[in-house]
């Protein structure tokens, strides 16, 4: 009995293991699947400011632009 009763509690705690895996796992695809659209948004805000850097001239100080850049 004692035998039977162990096997179960392991099958159990495994089965257990295996569906919180597959949730992680899911978890996981989601979490990489939002960071790549991010990473992405994130590429493509970068193309857009050096676009519109480039259509001002750095030296632009006589004209009121940034001092600093």
């Amino acid at each position: 009995d004692k035998i039977q009763e162990l096997t179960q509690m392991l099958q159990e705690s495994h089965s257990s293991l295996v569906s919180t895996n597959e949730h992680l796992l899911q978890e996981l695809s989601q979490v990489r699947a939002q960071h790549r659209a991010e990473v992405e948004q994130m590429h493509w805000s970068y193309q857009e400011l050096k676009k519109t850097m480039a259509l001002f001239p750095h030296s632009s100080t006589s004209q009121g632009g940034c001092q600093a850049c």
